[in-house]
């Protein structure tokens, strides 16, 4: 499951052994890639049907999805009741904003996996420049799991704080890059969730296209689209090769409600879950 332009959740990347810690008690999660858990479980939201409607305004078009996930869903404690709006409009802009309410204390780390593509179906994205406007990396361990460390990234393989093409550093013997073939991390932002920030921007200098990314959460993972390949064929019957496309999650620490180095959000009962992302298309 590449989760082409999903809902990640309820809990999107990884947990490390499944095992959720939440408001003093440890919840065993389902553990789809053994012997961790990631992005929601063997059910998640990219595979539940959500209900669906749509609002047309002067100015924007939304189409707004809801879903109940019910206790116990994938291990998870607690009904969570969820809508996800996406909003285009008049500039360009695609706003994507989740909500939850619970009725038991819950973890919610919802998040929006399409790849990105600005040069066309039959290019990979390597000479795309990235900007990412974070100073610190989650280190993983040998498995891709968070290890409650974070790493400076100046003038290293991850530094992304001016623009430079994604393929640059991608063949790096760094031993945090090669694990993964290319890129898979996150990259936190800032200390403090809730103002929407520029986190992000993509620009494709042969033609001109250029997306931005503003996000209410601290960070987002950087994915290279490392494990495309030619059985997975796209639009016009195009076999995907990889590095075809990149995907810019924001969302939460990962492995945070494993991890006692990373701080857990959780989602109480009278305390509604809000995040947003924004995504804005120009051209020069």
């Amino acid at each position: 499951n590449r989760f082409f332009g999903a809902i990640v959740g309820r809990y999107a990347n990884r947990i490390s052994n499944g095992k959720a810690h939440i408001d003093g008690t440890d919840f065993q999660l389902t553990t789809n890639r053994k012997p961790h858990h990631i992005h929601g479980g063997n059910k998640g939201f990219d595979k539940v049907v959500w209900q669906a409607k749509t609002t047309v305004t002067q100015d924007s078009a939304s189409i707004i999805l809801s879903y109940t996930s019910q206790d116990g869903e994938e291990g998870y404690p607690g009904k969570l009741v969820v809508t996800v709006t996406y909003q285009i409009n008049n500039s360009g802009e695609l706003a994507v904003t989740y909500q939850a309410t619970t009725d038991k204390p819950t973890v919610f780390n919802p998040t929006q996996h399409s790849y990105f593509n600005l040069s066309g179906i039959d290019q990979n994205v390597l000479k795309h420049e990235l900007t990412i406007h974070a100073e610190d990396l989650v280190e993983l361990d040998e498995e891709g799991i968070p290890t409650g460390n974070l790493l400076a990234v100046k003038n290293t393989t991850f530094d992304f704080l001016t623009a430079k093409p994604i393929g640059q550093d991608i063949d790096s013997q760094n031993k945090q890059l090669v694990m993964g073939k290319g890129y898979d991390h996150y990259f936190k932002a800032k200390s403090k969730r809730g103002e929407l920030t520029l986190f992000s921007e993509l620009y494709e200098p042969k033609s001109g296209r250029k997306m931005t990314m503003s996000s209410t959460e601290i960070g987002g993972q950087l994915y290279s689209a490392n494990y495309l390949a030619p059985s997975v064929v796209g639009k016009g019957g195009l076999p995907y090769q990889a590095h075809q496309g990149i995907c810019i999650e924001t969302g939460q620490l990962p492995n945070a409600p494993a991890e006692e180095n990373f701080e857990t959000i959780l989602v109480k009962p009278n305390e509604p879950f809000f995040s947003q992302t924004v995504f804005a298309f120009s051209a020069n």
